[in-house]
């Protein structure tokens, strides 16, 4: 299932402010989700795209893994395909 979502969420991440803008993702299995999401870093001042990997916890909460997102040529096309629909990427 490929869900999308229209948000602005504040983050505290590796010491930095992360403002997350725009999220596509894509559930891999039954606990896991990869997304691309399109970010601002206040402290550099920038717009970035952010590929993601993600584990669901107890309740459907999502947490962030630090690792490369690993996943099918197939579940990266349907993700880019995504995040170029919500204007992610172009």
């Amino acid at each position: 299932m490929v869900a999308s979502r229209e948000y602005v969420i504040w983050i505290k991440y590796m010491k930095q402010i992360i403002v997350l803008l725009k999220k596509a993702e894509l559930d891999l299995s039954r606990d896991r989700v990869a997304a691309i999401e399109l970010i601002t870093v206040k402290e550099l001042g920038r717009d970035e795209i952010r590929f993601a990997y993600y584990k669901k916890e107890d309740k459907g909460k999502l947490r962030l893994i630090m690792r490369p997102l690993d996943v099918t040529y197939e579940e990266l096309t349907e993700l880019i395909n995504k995040a170029r629909e919500m204007n992610i990427m172009y």
